[in-house]
């Protein structure tokens, strides 16, 4: 996914790459780290971080414990992530 075109201070904030993996986790935690909840994780993680990078969807695979396919096809069936 590519990153939101927000203007500077217009839209979500800039995070580290390492806070962003320790929001997923705590996001996928929140949720009961249950696969079933996944669009529910990924908006939040969109929400907070402009977009979804591969780095977070390796997060999401080892703390789901569900495989990339399935995270990249919800992220590419629903246009907004």
């Amino acid at each position: 996914m590519m990153p939101s075109s927000q203007a500077p201070g217009h839209g979500p904030v800039a995070m580290p790459e390492l806070a962003l993996q320790l929001a997923a986790q705590r996001i996928a935690a929140r949720h009961g780290n249950n696969p079933a909840n996944l669009l529910q994780i990924l908006c939040e993680l969109q929400e907070q971080s402009g977009w979804i990078s591969p780095s977070l969807i390796d997060t999401l695979v080892a703390t789901l414990h569900t495989s990339r396919t399935k995270i990249e096809s919800v992220i590419g069936f629903y246009a907004f992530l």
